[in-house]
């Protein structure tokens, strides 16, 4: 059986505890010689000796998680699902004018 390029697996051995492990092919992993276990252990004590640096990194990445819909767009379509499980027969009428009307013009 002929084995493609992309189907090998890379074998390596971590430098700091000398565990097997296999990292994805051309991930950022790759390019280091420490395991996932390690790095986690190396992230850790980054972030208990830098504090200030890593709320700062907290911070940008939560403004960026904001969500894209403003909050009075958020509200308005709240009401909006208020009025229609309120008022379902007049929605129904809305629905069906809405269906001839766009019928009609193809």
């Amino acid at each position: 059986m002929q084995k493609f390029y992309k189907d090998i697996k890379k074998i390596k051995w971590c430098r700091l505890c000398g565990k097997e492990w296999r990292p994805r092919r051309y991930s950022w992993q790759d390019k280091r010689c420490i395991c996932p276990a390690c790095v986690y252990l190396e992230i850790k004590t980054w972030r208990k000796k830098n504090p200030e640096k890593w709320n700062d990194i907290m911070r940008r990445y939560k403004k960026k998680a904001r969500p894209k819909r403003l909050p009075w767009v958020i509200n308005a379509y709240e009401a909006n699902k208020k009025w229609v499980s309120e008022h379902r027969e007049r929605r129904r009428e809305i629905d069906r004018d809405s269906y001839y009307r766009r019928k009609k013009k193809h």
